[in-house]
């Protein structure tokens, strides 16, 4: 790596070929090569760690029922800042997969449009969520797919900024990741909501404690069926942010609440939020639903003042 980098070599990739892609697979890469990497800048940042992606790559979704996905990305090592955008699947280096009809990397998957909408227009918080939704932000994924038979590849990509020298922010890494999302026709349900706020803001050395509740509302059918039994939810967290803790407040509530809490410690202040995803999942039959939603903690700098006594002498 040093003589790599002595002679002017920069850019880095590290990358994995594999076997035949599922034949399953409906959106057009079907029985093509595995190909998928990561990239690193070692002149931007000699020192990385890639981030961690703490939740499954493979979804089964239940067709014309929302769905909210996080891929869980954490950096705990580094702190570097992480940006979201969806990218081509590739089947060897510098050949992107074919893609079926009318799917791209940018439209993926078949979801909902009302009327004459159609891509590239999202909203996720309409009800139901209108279009494929992915916040470069925080990589919240939410949409309501519509086609029952679809097998999607969905591909994300992780990109890593950090500060130069000059305070400018500078991309020092790329991390891609293919996702597989299984449409199934299901019995009717609502899937569970996981409620905000989603951002929360704490001054070094205090404490912070606040409360993340779900709700399932019933699926009501029309006459003459009876409404089924009301489902209950289950929270879990990925641990995201070292030191903190979340705890279920009532494990046999019907709802489940998770209390999180946290003091920073001096000298995490950061201009860069602390995150974490919560997972929300029902136990509606035969498919249990789940939604995964990103929460975002900014650390302030704690407020000092420094005091200078003296004594000074009599008439002054």
């Amino acid at each position: 790596m040093r003589s790599s980098l002595n002679s002017g070599c920069c850019d880095f990739e590290i990358s994995v070929l594999l076997y035949v892609r599922s034949a399953d697979i409906t959106t057009g890469q079907q029985q093509q090569t595995f190909y998928t990497s990561c990239e690193i800048n070692a002149c931007q940042a000699p020192c990385n760690s890639s981030p961690a992606l703490t939740n499954d790559p493979v979804a089964i979704l239940c067709c014309n029922q929302p769905y909210t996905f996080n891929n869980g990305a954490i950096d705990t090592a580094d702190r570097d800042s992480i940006s979201y955008t969806f990218a081509k699947a590739f089947r060897n280096q510098g050949l992107e997969c074919t893609y079926a009809g009318t799917r791209t990397y940018l439209d993926p998957i078949a979801t909902y449009y009302p009327g004459s909408l159609s891509w590239p227009y999202c909203n996720a918080n309409a009800s139901p969520p209108i279009g494929t939704c992915l916040d470069p932000i925080t990589g919240d994924i939410i949409f309501t797919p519509v086609n029952c038979s679809e097998v999607a590849v969905v591909v994300v990509q992780m990109i890593e900024w950090r500060k130069d020298s000059t305070g400018v922010y500078k991309v020092i890494g790329r991390t891609r990741r293919d996702m597989q999302f299984i449409v199934m026709s299901c019995p009717d349900n609502n899937p569970p909501v996981i409620n905000g706020p989603f951002t929360y803001n704490v001054c070094e050395g205090e404490s912070l404690c606040f409360n993340i509740t779900a709700t399932d509302a019933v699926f009501t059918p029309p006459p003459p069926a009876s409404a089924p039994p009301p489902d209950s939810v289950k929270l879990s967290w990925n641990g995201g942010i070292p030191g903190a803790t979340f705890s279920i407040i009532n494990p046999t509530a019907r709802l489940q609440s998770g209390q999180f809490c946290w003091t920073p410690p001096a000298g995490t202040a950061s201009d860069l939020p602390y995150n974490f995803t919560v997972t929300a999942r029902d136990n509606a039959c035969p498919l249990n639903a789940v939604s995964v939603r990103s929460f975002r903690v900014r650390v302030k700098h704690r407020a000092e003042a420094e005091r200078i006594y003296d004594t000074l002498p009599c008439g002054v």
